[in-house]
C-alpha cells in the first residue's frame, strides 16, 4: 500500500506546502508548478533529487558525482545557471555558497524588475536642446 506524504493533502485541501516538491520531472511550489522537464537535464535534476531527499533544508553539499575532465565547482555553477535562467515561473532560485562545494535555495517573493529600456531622459532642458539632432536646412 503506497504511502501518503503529508504533502499530499495539501494539494487536495488547496494548501502549498511551505518548500519545493521535485517529483515527476516537475517543480512545484506554492501550488504551482515553475518547470517541467521535458528533456533531460542530469545534473539539475540531480540537485532537485538531493534537496527533496534532504527536505529543502537551505543549503545543501554538492550532491554531483566526479566526471572525469570537469571542474566540479564550474559544473555546479553552471548547473545552478541553467536552472536559474530557465524556469516557467520563477518563484525560487538555485545558489551557491560562494564556494563551489554547496547549493541551496530561495524562495523568490516577486519577478526581478527588468533593466530599463532606456536612460531616464533630463526634462529640465528644452526637447530641442535634449535631442541634439541638426536639422537640415533647404539648399538654395
Amino acid at each position: 500500500m503506497p504511502t501518503k506524504k503529508p504533502s499530499d493533502d495539501n494539494h487536495r485541501n488547496g494548501k502549498s506546502p511551505s518548500h519545493p516538491e521535485w517529483r515527476g520531472r516537475i517543480l512545484w511550489f506554492r501550488g504551482r508548478a515553475l518547470k517541467r522537464f521535458g528533456r533531460p537535464a542530469p545534473d539539475v535534476e540531480l540537485i532537485l533529487e538531493a534537496l527533496q531527499e534532504q527536505n529543502w533544508i537551505p543549503f545543501i553539499d554538492d550532491p554531483l558525482p566526479p566526471k572525469p575532465g570537469r571542474d566540479p565547482k564550474h559544473r555546479l555553477h553552471r548547473a545552478i545557471q541553467n536552472f536559474n535562467g530557465r524556469l516557467d515561473l520563477p518563484l525560487l532560485r538555485l545558489r551557491g555558497d560562494g564556494t563551489g562545494t554547496r547549493v541551496g535555495w530561495l524562495p523568490v517573493s516577486s519577478t526581478p524588475l527588468s533593466k530599463p529600456l532606456s536612460k531616464p531622459t533630463d526634462t529640465s532642458q528644452p526637447l530641442d536642446k535634449r535631442r541634439r539632432t541638426r536639422t537640415m536646412r533647404p539648399s538654395h
